[in-house]
């Protein structure tokens, strides 16, 4: 007798496996790094922008590129035009270094407008075009997909920014307070005993921020999904997903950042080698190391031209590497939203507002015909 051979089907046994997967490959495509891209450019604009107009007396923040082991540019340039901000030195300017004055706070205020405009667009297109694949496995095409994140770009923004301007209100509590302080010891004295009924105010501060956090992609992905989908219904379903699954969110995040780690090795890999290659070559063309005879100074002591464009195309590679993280949290965000919406509330991974693929066709009626007679 023959024994059946049976074959387990780990997609159907666990889908979340297939969509946090499939995410490497989708997040590395050109198209989703090109858009990356456009919005890391943009987003230096914004902030050298915003600097020039108000806050000038914190002075333009310096590149501190770490360039690779083989080649013999100093580990640390100022790298000319492009002024990207440095973590650690945004950190420190703007809540160690110096205090907090309107222009500061008109800088901090339009640098975040900025930065929600634009990556709230560009995540919309990526987390758009990831769900559909993710959800019906088939690609729709870019027009289609712009007009649909262009109509609900109002809804993404106020979606992202409905929390912050909740906790900026509850932060006027603690900012009386602290002007109460101001007014001596007994001012301070008021303002401690105050503080203790206003704790329930820091633990509201503490939860929005933890939506905003953790579910402004989540929210992004549920406007752009559902049909019909405005602010309320992104803010609402991030909320409830967040606190509703949070070890559900925290399974998603470690096995995310894993199979996201291991494609950023190989992504790293294939760029590390193409890099080393292309110059190699050059350099064979050029009769010496290329990147010596670019850095070369002008006899004036400032730097060539040719060194800043090397800079530029090595500070690109290192744009293009950055670019796939972020790609791959929007795609990774995508999953996670079909999976939580999956385990919460029911719905398939294909039950998605598919308009990019126009209105469905119904199916003709059978017309009847009569019998023919014996």
């Amino acid at each position: 007798m023959a024994v059946p051979r049976t074959q387990i089907d780990w997609f159907r046994s666990t889908p979340w496996w297939r969509l946090i997967s499939q995410s490497v490959h989708i997040s590395w495509r050109s198209s989703h790094l090109f858009v990356c891209g456009i919005a890391l450019a943009l987003s230096v604009v914004a902030w050298n922008s915003c600097l020039f107009l108000f806050a000038p007396s914190l002075g333009l923040f310096a590149v501190v590129v770490d360039h690779h082991a083989h080649s013999s540019i100093n580990s640390q340039v100022n790298f000319g035009p492009i002024l990207i901000p440095s973590l650690d030195h945004l950190l420190d300017a703007f809540f160690l270094d110096s205090p907090w004055t309107i222009r500061k706070l008109a800088f901090f205020v339009t640098f975040t407008l900025a930065l929600v405009a634009i990556w709230g667009f560009a995540g919309g297109l990526i987390a758009r075009r990831s769900l559909m694949e993710l959800g019906i496995r088939t690609s729709v095409g870019w027009m289609p997909t712009v007009r649909l994140v262009a109509n609900r770009w109002r809804s993404i923004i106020w979606a992202m920014m409905m929390p912050l301007s909740s906790i900026a209100m509850l932060a006027l509590i603690p900012l009386v307070l602290g002007l109460i302080a101001r007014m001596g010891s007994l001012g301070q004295t008021i303002a401690l005993l105050a503080a203790f009924p206003c704790l329930i105010v820091m633990l509201g501060i503490g939860w929005i921020a933890a939506i905003a956090s953790l579910g402004f992609s989540i929210s992004v992905c549920a406007i752009v999904a559902e049909k019909g989908a405005d602010a309320f219904d992104g803010l609402s379903r991030a909320s409830a997903y967040v606190f509703q699954r949070p070890m559900t969110i925290l399974c998603i995040l470690v096995v995310g950042f894993g199979v996201g780690s291991i494609g950023f090795w190989v992504f790293d890999f294939v760029l590390d080698c193409g890099e080393r290659i292309f110059l190699a070559a050059m350099s064979a063309g050029f009769g010496g190391a290329i990147w010596e005879g670019f850095m070369a100074s002008e006899p004036s002591g400032r730097s060539s031209l040719p060194g800043n464009l090397f800079l530029a195309l090595k500070e690109t590679l290192a744009g293009l590497r950055f670019a796939y993280v972020i790609s791959f949290f929007w795609t990774a965000s995508a999953a996670a939203y079909l999976i939580l919406r999956w385990e919460i509330d029911h719905t398939d991974f294909d039950e998605l507002d598919l308009q990019e693929l126009g209105e469905p066709v119904p199916i003709p009626k059978l017309t009847e015909t009569p019998a023919s007679a014996e």
